[in-house]
């Protein structure tokens, strides 16, 4: 349990399992916010959860504060374009809720598994998809929004489906194949929700097919020139341009 008041201030309260806390701490305003070391389906699975604040602590006397720790458990089945996702460690994506504000989380559980079941501090969550590793199914996204603004106050069932599609195509510039010998044009996807980049391919290779989340992408283009090499003259000497969007 901590005490975080302005900036970067923070004041150790003590762990749960010692069951009480006394610490002297600066006078000022400050939140209760819990952190987990160690949650097996006891304790919540959350990293920084806000649990009350702001109080004030004045200069003259002692505070008591009494902190109960409010859960709920949130359980369901997780699935891929509404099938069975891979049951392989090589094909497999972690599931998390995510606070915004607090940039608390809680680990939800692998799509390999099919199902989760998480105790966690009641709040506004967003639900975050990162592949571990992809085999050719699993989507390639590592910090990709599924759902926004999950408020959950009580235990209930949450079944969360990852909706994924294919990417495909040739790579050409100007409607040929660059020269091996300058570099090669990497390109992205760039998720325009969660502004994060997926590889997509480079110039180097006839064509490319990958597995993303259905959404909203810029396409960018990476120049990289091979070793005392310059690019521009059959690849564009770009380092980060965006030239298309795609749903």
């Amino acid at each position: 349990l901590l005490l975080r008041g302005g900036g970067s201030d923070v004041a150790y309260l003590g762990n749960t399992n010692l069951g009480a806390f006394a610490r002297r701490v600066i006078p000022g305003e400050y939140s209760i916010y819990y952190a987990q070391e160690t949650a097996s389906g006891v304790m919540p699975g959350n990293t920084n959860a806000l649990l009350e604040g702001p109080i004030t602590v004045m200069p003259e006397g002692a505070l008591s504060a009494e902190i109960d720790i409010n859960t709920v458990v949130l359980s369901g089945a997780l699935t891929i374009g509404g099938g069975a996702a891979p049951d392989s460690p090589y094909d497999d994506g972690r599931l998390y809720l995510r606070n915004a504000a607090t940039g608390d989380s809680v680990l939800l559980g692998n799509t390999r598994l099919g199902t989760y079941n998480a105790r966690i501090v009641p709040g506004t969550y967003d639900v975050v998809y990162q592949a571990e590793f992809s085999d050719g199914i699993m989507p390639l996204n590592r910090a990709a929004v599924l759902e926004t603004g999950l408020l959950i106050e009580e235990t209930a069932t949450f079944d969360i489906n990852i909706d994924v599609t294919r990417v495909e195509g040739a790579i050409t510039v100007a409607g040929a194949a660059p020269k091996a010998s300058e570099g090669i044009g990497e390109l992205y996807l760039r998720d325009v929700a969660a502004d994060e980049l997926v590889y997509l391919g480079h110039t180097g290779a006839p064509s490319f097919e990958r597995p993303v989340l259905s959404g909203r992408y810029l396409v960018e283009y990476h120049g990289v020139a091979t070793e005392g090499g310059t690019l521009g003259v059959s690849l564009p000497a770009n380092q980060q341009s965006v030239f298309a969007c795609f749903d």
